[in-house]
């Protein structure tokens, strides 16, 4: 059948529906199916679903819908006769479609009368709801794996406003669930009228398996929003309500969040929803979690009908939840907060919905997915619940065996954090044993080796079931019950002593002390006592903890004991009268006793412990043991205990832990760390250090590194001038019985290029690497140096002058940083041992950052403030020794490697590691360049000479135009010629007037200008020092002419600066005959040129500020504002500081009396680009001549 034929046989339909009057009716019903008002958006979306779109488009209009999708899916004439059709439709076979396309499609009838659709080989309109009709469109030309509808809002019934604003509503209400259950598409964009947009996306998170992300992206919102879930899919096979069997797919989604840990959890979502692809916004659940099958529904797909297959498919998904329990626990996200997103008995859930959570409850009764406290999951039957408290004291092993069960098996379950909450309810639900603190009381009471069991605990343990057991007898509802479990607990054989053995509370007593250890066990048969194990009522630090304990104890029979009078009157006096030692056991003994006393009434004791001989050790002349008074110890570093004898002396003793702890409590005096270390250890290093083994000397310096990283400021500043003058550090490479130690200044750290620079120089040493990884701070702070020492006055790049220190009854003044003294550790042996690496070392890290110190002026006076009047006061061109030893010794690589002295080379010979640097080769004296000396002799810029080079055919076009332009402007202008009123207006920015000026005579002028300004430019601001302008007359020396350059002085529009390029013997070299060759026709060879002449010219003057100008460069600085050059930078030290001033607007145009604004009026230019502003007419602007150097940078 063709579209055509389709369409014929819908008109004849059609027809009978209008003859007998059914068919507005019939439109009515149809589009009124639909609820929501744009439900036609999902009827597009599922169909772009089923067509195997990924990507779908709304772009809405003011006067129109389009929806466009790159589904692989094309129109064949079965879609269309099934979009034209009522309730038939293509996809009834296809287990994978979302729904048919015929009555949910109607929907979009509310708003058009003409939707148009074009894909594949068909592009047609539906006229009348069934009637496909092509005319006027041309299919094909949309392409392949492309669909698009166009709705025109051309319904009379609904206005194109109202369109609109319903399909904009309901295009910004698409969320994370649209896209939650489809399998194809993964992208939705929609374009509103008012150019704002919107998108859903969503993302498989390939690495953790079934977890799924949605991005939406509001119109809106700045960023889109995402949300992940955790989604399980399962094909299963269903009943229709035509009794036929199908394969359909069913999902489930839990809502997925990141915790603050970093850390997947599974959250509930509120509210959980039933799905049919899209959201049945009409099908109340209450779970916290999605469900989505193809179920039954009503036309609009809000809600499920009530059929025997949607119960079938529901039960599907309750198998599918339980299943799901498992892959979860394997995830590690399956723990009892997780359960708060499971239903339970008090949920409103639809019945519906019941049985999901019935199939929930069995699998958690039976499998391993309830979480336990242990760690793991087990089947809820045959598990335990119990207060927190309950748990955390009687272990799943106590639990098993007290109750007689297997030990292997987790018995307690993981208990919520609050009772009543959802995870709580949902475990209430299982089969779990509630077990309490009465079933612990009945258990202890009939279980037949309850001592066996108890050994076994620690101390801590049993002081938590005291307290847990006192806060079950307080806990009782009145006086009676009180008394009944007293009595109940007061015969349970449960209180532990210090023998370790168990008995009832009357037989106990206890030990009245500081609650730190407990009496010795033969103490019992020597008091007639069971004292309790002290550490069962105060171990640790929790405070109420231990009170509860003793408070139980207390209440079921233990008494107190008091041991301060048996210290003070029975085991002190026997420690004061005894004539030989007393048995260390029975010190032990005693000294416990002693030591609990202490704690319970300390300033009763203090006093007499202190003066009596009961501290034992051995004696460090003997191997006798001696008994001393506490008031002769005192406390050293790291806990070392020190004896001061009777004449002073101090000496190291050795006691037990014990002892030092109750030393320490009985607070003897501490020793000052620092004298320990100066006064016992320093010592041994200052004569003959090698004699101290390397064994000693680490342990030696643990306390030295303790006590210099522990003290206050004051002392480690007096620790630090004795350690620097100490030689006590390992050097590197010590081996065996004969140490070497230096002090901290004579190490390096062992740096490779510090190694490589001292390589075969014995006489600077390395850190051993024994401590080097722990102390770097410390030896930092010592001196101990990852660099190699320089000693100089002057620190890299310093340009101001410096004191120098006095020589015999002169002072000194070094001008530019300048330091005649410099020293450098090793360079003498670096230098006569050199390598390229070694020397590349000497050049980047020593040489480049020093080189004002290898030659510079030193001034010298007989006066401390160099006063002129002074009756010496002399400057000195000096080389430094060190700019000697760099100067004499072949230490520089060729590019073959082979080594030079520096006056050898030229910077462009040196090896390729090495970076030139123009200055630093005229310090040391290289050989200069064919360029580098053609700059000198002609003044012309070496990087001028270098473009020439380079663009030789460009110059010289451009320096004939310039020669051209100037002839012009010389005839064009005329000048009488006037006395000059003053030599320094050459330096004023604004233009001479040369308009009656001779162009042979401007010449003459510019070649002087040129040359006073360069003069001046190089005299320091108030030296006295001034130029006259051309008053003498030279013949020329050579042949050839001079070469025209911009003046590095000008200052008048059109100037231009002459200079003669020739070689030190008065005759041009080939660098000179180079340039010429450049500019043939500028440079005439056979005239001759005769300057010096005296003229008199005519010029402008205005009056200058020079406060201004000071404090524009004080602003800007000496950096040209076009080129960004400094001439330093360029010509050296000599040009440093070297710039003009210019106005921003020509002097020749402000009026008298202009203040000037230094910032806004003034910037610093050099003299070439100056000279360039100035042939402009008017002048040029900065960003003009900036464009100029850009455009040649750019031809170039």
């Amino acid at each position: 059948m063709t579209i055509n034929q389709l369409s014929e046989m819908r008109k004849n339909g059609l027809r009978a529906l209008i003859e007998n009057g059914w068919f507005e009716g019939f439109k009515r019903l149809l589009t009124d199916l639909y609820p929501d008002n744009a439900h036609f958006i999902y009827e597009l979306l599922q169909n772009a679903e089923d067509a195997r779109a990924s990507k779908v488009h709304f772009v809405l209009n003011a006067d129109k819908l389009e929806f466009e999708h790159n589904g692989g899916k094309l129109f064949e004439i079965e879609d269309v006769e099934s979009i034209t059709n009522i309730g038939s439709s293509t996809k009834t076979d296809d287990p994978t479609n979302i729904g048919e396309f015929g009555i949910g499609f109607k929907a979009v009838f509310a708003y058009t009368n003409t939707p148009e659709i074009e894909s594949g080989k068909f592009h047609f309109r539906i006229r009348d709801m069934v009637v496909p009709d092509t005319e006027g469109l041309s299919p094909g030309a949309l392409g392949a794996r492309r669909t698009r509808f166009v709705f025109p809002f051309d319904n009379p019934k609904k206005s194109p406003e109202n369109a609109v604003a319903e399909i904009k509503r309901n295009l910004q209400e698409l969320n994370e669930n649209t896209l939650l259950f489809l399998d194809n598409i993964r992208q939705i964009n929609y374009n509103l009228p008012d150019s704002k947009k919107g998108s859903l996306e969503r993302k498989k998170n390939t690495d953790d398996g079934n977890q799924i992300e949605i991005s939406v992206k509001h119109p809106e919102s700045r960023l889109p929003k995402s949300t992940h879930y955790l989604r399980f899919t399962k094909n299963v096979n269903v009943q229709d309500e035509d009794d036929k069997s199908k394969c359909r797919q069913i999902a489930i989604a839990f809502g997925v969040d990141m915790s603050k840990s970093g850390h997947w959890k599974i959250i509930p979502l509120n509210p959980g929803q039933v799905c049919i692809y899209f959201p049945a916004v009409k099908e109340p659940c209450n779970l916290r979690f999605h469900i989505h099958a193809p179920f039954a529904s009503t036309v609009a797909r809000d809600s499920v009908r009530d059929c025997p297959a949607n119960d079938e498919l529901r039960d599907h998904i309750a198998d599918l939840v339980a299943e799901s329990m498992h892959s979860i626990r394997d995830q590690g996200l399956l723990d009892v907060r997780f359960l708060a997103t499971l239903p339970n008995n008090k949920d409103n859930l639809s019945s519906f919905c019941d049985p999901i959570r019935e199939r929930l409850i069995e699998e958690f009764n039976q499998t391993k997915l309830t979480p336990m406290k242990q760690g793991g999951h087990a089947p809820a039957s045959g598990c335990y619940r119990g207060r927190r408290d309950l748990s955390d004291l009687i272990n799943d092993e106590d639990l098993a065996t007290l109750l007689g069960k297997c030990c292997s098996q987790p018995l307690w379950i993981t208990n919520p954090q609050q009772r009543n909450q959802q995870d709580d309810n949902f475990l209430s639900m299982l089969d779990i044993s509630i077990w309490t603190i009465e079933d612990l009381v009945e258990v202890l009471e009939i279980f037949g080796d309850i001592t066996k069991w108890l050994e076994k605990k620690s101390n801590a343990w049993h002081q938590k079931l005291y307290a847990f057991l006192g806060d079950f007898l307080s806990s009782a509802q009145s006086d009676s019950v009180v008394q009944e479990r007293k009595d109940q607990l007061s015969k349970l054989c449960i209180v532990r002593c210090n023998d370790k053995t168990y008995r009832i509370g009357s037989e106990c007593r206890f030990s009245n002390d500081d609650m730190k250890s407990d009496p010795p066990k033969d103490g019992i048969q020597e008091n007639g006592f069971h004292f309790v194990a002290k550490g069962v009522y105060s171990y640790g630090k929790n405070k109420s903890q231990q009170e509860k304990a003793r408070k139980f104890l207390d209440k079921i029979g233990v008494s107190e004991w008091n041991v301060v009078t048996e210290v003070l009157d029975h085991i002190l006096p026997k420690y004061r009268n005894s004539t030989s030692a007393i048995p260390r056991k029975k010190f032990n003994r005693d000294f416990t006793k002693i030591v609990k006393a202490y704690r319970t009434d300390p300033q009763q004791l203090r006093e007499e412990l202190m003066t009596t001989p009961l501290i034992l050790t051995k004696d460090s002349r003997a191997s006798n043991l001696i008994y001393l008074k506490p008031d002769q110890l005192h406390f050293g570093v790291g806990d070392t205990l020190w004896r001061k004898n009777s004449i002073g002396i101090y000496s190291a003793i050795s006691v037990t832990k014990k002892v030092r702890q109750f030393l320490q409590k009985l607070k003897i005096p501490q020793w000052d760390i620092v004298d320990e270390i100066i006064k016992t250890i320093l010592p041994k290093y200052e004569w003959n250090s090698s004699r101290v083994p390397i064994k000693e000397h680490m342990s030696d310096f643990k306390k030295i590194a303790l006590a210099y990283n522990n003290c206050g400021e004051l002392e480690k500043m007096r620790l630090q001038i004795k350690l620097k003058a100490t030689r006590f550090i390992l050097k590197e490479g010590t081996h065996g019985h004969n140490p070497e130690y230096c002090k901290p200044n004579e190490l390096y750290f062992p740096i490779d290029k510090l190694r490589l620079y001292f390589e075969g120089n014995r006489t600077y040493k390395f850190v051993s690497s024994e401590y080097l990884d722990r102390h770097v701070k410390m030896f930092r702070e010592l001196r101990i140096s990852d660099k190699i020492r320089i000693i100089c006055e002057s620190k890299p790049g310093t340009t101001g002058d410096i004191r120098l220190a006095k020589q015999g009854r002169y002072y000194r003044r070094g001008l530019k940083g300048f330091d005649p003294d410099i020293q450098v550790d090793g360079l003498k042996h670096a230098l006569m041992n050199p390598s390229v690496e070694k020397s590349k070392i000497i050049w980047e890290y020593i040489v480049g950052p020093y080189s004002h110190c290898i030659k510079g002026k030193l001034l010298m006076s007989s006066r401390e403030n160099f006063s002129v009047h002074a009756r010496t006061l002399e400057e000195n061109e000096v080389i430094s020794d060190f700019g000697h030893l760099l100067m004499e010794n072949a230490w520089l690589p060729n590019s073959d490697g082979n080594m030079h002295k520096p006056s050898e080379l030229t910077l462009k010979e040196l090896h390729k590691e090495f970076v030139p640097d123009e200055r630093l080769g005229s310090q040391l004296g290289m050989k200069k360049g064919a360029d580098a000396e053609l700059a000198e002799e002609t003044g012309i810029p070496v990087e001028v000479i270098e473009l020439i080079r380079q663009n030789p055919e460009e110059c010289s076009e451009f320096f004939k135009e310039l020669q051209a332009k100037k002839v012009l402007e010389q005839k064009e202008k005329e000048i009488p010629e006037q006395p000059i009123e003053d030599e320094n207006t050459l330096y004023d920015e604004t233009p001479v007037d040369t308009s009656s000026i001779p162009s042979e005579s401007l010449t003459d002028v510019d070649e002087k200008n040129s040359s006073s300004t360069a003069k001046d430019s190089e005299t320091p601001e108030g030296s006295g020092h001034t130029n006259s302008v051309g008053n003498k007359s030279t013949p020329p020396t050579s042949s050839r002419p001079s070469v025209s350059v911009p003046s590095s002085g000008g200052n008048s529009q059109g100037e231009t600066s002459h200079r003669e390029t020739r070689s030190g013997n008065g005759q041009h070299g080939k660098e000179g005959d180079n340039v010429y060759a450049l500019l043939p026709e500028e440079i005439s060879e056979t005239e001759g040129s005769y300057e010096g002449a005296r003229k008199q010219i005519s010029v402008n003057t205005y009056e200058r500020d020079q406060t201004a100008r000071d404090k524009c460069l004080q602003h800007y600085g000496t950096r040209c504002a076009v080129c960004e050059k400094d001439m330093s930078e360029i010509y050296g030290p000599e040009a440093e500081g070297l710039i003009h001033v210019h106005h921003l607007k020509p002097l020749s145009e402000i009026k008298e009396g202009y203040r000037v604004n230094p910032i806004a009026d003034l910037r610093p230019v050099c003299p070439n680009c100056h000279a360039v502003i100035h042939r402009g007419r008017p002048v040029y602007k900065i960003e003009e001549v900036k464009g100029f150097l850009e455009k040649v940078r750019q031809d170039g």
